[in-house]
């Protein structure tokens, strides 16, 4: 993300297609994350059922957020097509891809988080290996 509003608006206005391709990539990535914590809990629910159920908490809890940060990109697309003044434009275009990397980040905070509880499992099932 550039420093400035202008170089931003810039990037994204010529990059516009690319934002959207990114926009399907992360949504899908968002569902395929979910289905892997659920999976996750379904294989190891039996070895640890509290730490299962915290792998499959923390990563379901990472998806609205994600969604979220997807829909500030979105909003960025939408402002994009409103008729504004170039100042307006760029401070609001800044300010939605500034939400959008505060919401990603709270994200990350999960999707690290639900690797402890995950790799206690690993560690203690025996029938996945270690390594």
């Amino acid at each position: 993300m550039a420093a400035d509003a202008a170089t931003l608006l810039a990037n994204v206005q010529a990059h516009r297609e690319t934002l959207r391709f990114a926009l399907l990539a992360g949504a899908l990535g968002t569902v395929n994350h979910l289905v892997l914590a659920v999976l996750f809990y379904r294989l190891f629910r039996n070895v640890g059922p509290t730490a299962a159920a915290l792998v499959l908490a923390l990563g379901a809890a990472s998806v609205p957020l994600a969604l979220a940060a997807i829909a500030r990109q979105m909003d960025v697309l939408a402002l994009l097509d409103m008729p504004m003044a170039t100042d307006q434009l760029q401070l609001h275009v800044l300010l939605a891809m500034r939400r959008y990397a505060n919401l990603f980040q709270t994200t990350a905070i999960f999707w690290g988080a639900w690797l402890v509880p995950l790799g206690w499992l690993v560690w203690r099932c025996g029938f996945v290996p270690r390594v």
